[in-house]
């Protein structure tokens, strides 16, 4: 009673999610996307503050001193100063390094984005692996049943003495097979499940059959096109372009560094009073002074290493042209490769769809046969099997197709958009 009771809840904890829910549950359950999320909030912070760094550093420090208070003769002190530094020619680094920093913003920004699109792409195909893998758990349950009717057919004939017993062993084989299959595809469905369960970070979820909209060729012309157009705004284009920017900022950086160096101004206000007490009589003495003081400092030796620095950062200029052409020229082929596979596999659709049709016709027209009297029941169950694995395949090639689709809309950086890409 107690694990009748605990199936039942099992079973009424199980919720359904369609593939159109994927992206949205990737979007709230996604650790890395939430990690990067406080990493984009800490980083604003620093940002909103880099004004700050502009202003000189200013000092203000107390200083008190009492002795013998409880003797006749005492004495006591008080000392304010108010110190300043500020490095002349630093500022012009420092608001390159905010440029910089705005750029590293803008990365992680879009590393941001391309993480959840990762997760969102990688989530849609695991859903699509479970939907194939229930399809052909399902489908080779059905031939299961269809065997084992054949091998009961078989074997009651056996005892007639009207087949022989190649026959009935040969029933006995594919039945065995068809359990197999049936076991085996179990388990990957179930696995499947696991495996999304545990990327989206849900329990007990059931996954379910989807409308697939009329399937046809893309133009392979028009869609590389529209993607050479939208290249320079793609996530990967802007991560290499805020890369060489940043490269080109430090370029500047360091060569300025080999020419000017540091140039301090320090300055530094004290005001300081001293009271004397003897005998009963009080003797004040006040003081207030200014100092100003500029040095410079030029290093000798560093400037060697300013050199070999600024020269390889203008290697590192030439290595992200040269990454960026060739992910450019690596984008179109990959999406050229996808884009006939896809047309491929629309043909295969077509191909598959009338082989169908036929093996259906066949199958319906084998059953009329059998209803005569004409056909064995063998015929029937052989032209059945024919039949379902003809539908297992057809439909296979469909979600194949989806999963093609899919890939596209995730190189244009719309996988959560993948049924309206075209």
């Amino acid at each position: 009673m107690k694990k009748i009771i605990c199936l039942i809840i099992l079973i009424y904890n199980v919720f359904s999610i369609s593939i159109y829910d994927v992206p949205n549950i990737v979007k709230k359950k996604s650790i890395s996307s939430k990690k990067l999320k406080i990493e984009l909030k800490i980083n604003n912070l620093n940002i909103k503050s880099q004004f700050l760094d502009y202003f000189p550093s200013l000092l203000l420090n107390y200083s008190g001193n009492y002795n013998n208070l409880l003797l006749n003769n005492s004495t006591y002190s008080h000392n304010i100063s108010l110190n300043s530094s500020w490095n002349i020619f630093n500022n012009f680094n420092t608001y390159l390094g905010h440029k910089i920093n705005k750029l590293s913003y803008t990365n992680l920004q879009i590393n941001y984005k391309k993480t959840e699109n990762s997760e969102i792409y990688n989530n849609l195909l695991l859903y699509i692996k479970g939907i194939k893998n229930k399809l052909s758990y399902e489908l080779v349950l059905s031939n299961e049943i269809i065997f084992k009717s054949q091998y009961e057919y078989v074997l009651s004939k056996k005892k007639q003495g009207i087949v022989s017993e190649i026959d009935l062993i040969n029933a006995k084989a594919e039945y065995d097979n068809s359990l197999y299959n049936t076991k085996y595809y179990k388990i990957l469905y179930n696995k499947s499940i696991l495996d999304l369960e545990k990327s989206l970070r849900l329990t007990n979820i059931n996954i379910n059959y989807f409308k697939i909209k009329n399937l046809t060729n893309i133009s392979k012309h028009s869609l590389i096109i529209n993607y050479i157009n939208k290249f320079k705004n793609s996530l990967d284009e802007q991560l290499l372009n805020n890369d060489n920017k940043i490269l080109k900022i430090n370029k500047n950086i360091n060569f300025r560094n080999l020419w000017i160096k540091n140039a301090n101004i320090n300055s530094s206000f004290n005001w300081y009073k001293f009271t004397y007490l003897s005998d009963n009589n009080y003797s004040t003495n006040k003081f207030l002074d200014y100092s100003f003081q500029i040095s410079i400092s030029f290093p000798i030796f560093d400037k060697f290493d300013n050199i070999n620095l600024y020269k390889k950062i203008l290697y590192q200029i030439k290595l992200n042209k040269i990454d960026k052409d060739n992910l450019y020229q690596t984008k179109i082929k990959d999406l050229v490769n996808i884009i006939d596979n896809y047309n491929d596999k629309i043909e295969l659709l077509i191909v598959s769809k009338s082989r169908l049709e036929s093996s259906k016709l066949s199958y319906n027209k084998m059953k009329e046969s059998y209803t005569l009297g004409i056909a064995s029941l063998l015929d029937l169950y052989l032209m059945e099997k024919k039949y379902r694995d003809a539908e297992k395949d057809y439909l296979l090639l469909k979600y194949d197709i989806i999963q093609i689709k899919i890939n596209i809309a995730y190189f244009f950086n719309i996988p959560d958009k993948w049924q309206t890409i075209f």
